[in-house]
């Protein structure tokens, strides 16, 4: 990794479909490519990182086979309401880089939400189930 990259704020859009809530969350918390991840909406994690946004698609490919997107934001060039730690947490600086053995603490785990209301719902994991029984490719 190059020393010095600056860190940019990334929204990931994740469908729940198919994906692996314990495997982004492990991602998310203990990956030296992520500084600091925070959600308070289901599926919508703010991410600071010194990555590119493609290189956070490939780290992420593995937990999320179906769809999601990696969206660079411009925090100046943006708007809308968002809990006031929210804000505090897009403002503050980003941590510093973390190691191979990093742990996370525990208010980096407040910061994701339960694992408890990600689970897939016995209709989510039907719709997966059809989505990878449908022939690929164009007929």
């Amino acid at each position: 990794m190059e020393v010095g990259r600056p860190v940019s704020l990334y929204a990931l859009n994740i469908s729940s479909v198919g994906a692996d809530i314990a495997g982004l969350h492990a991602i998310l918390l203990r990956s030296p490519a992520i500084r600091d991840a925070l959600s308070f909406i289901p599926y919508q994690y703010f991410v600071k990182s010194d990555r590119s946004g493609g290189e956070l698609a490939r780290l992420l490919q593995p937990v999320i086979p179906a769809h999601f997107a990696v969206l660079a934001l411009r925090p100046t060039e943006s708007s809308g309401v968002l809990p006031p730690h929210a804000v505090d947490w897009i403002e503050h600086e980003p941590s510093p880089t973390r190691g191979e053995a990093h742990q996370p603490s525990p208010f980096d785990i407040a910061m994701l939400p339960s694992l408890d209301c990600l689970l897939p719902t016995e209709a989510e994991r039907q719709m997966h189930a059809m989505i990878l029984a449908e022939p690929q490719g164009v007929a």
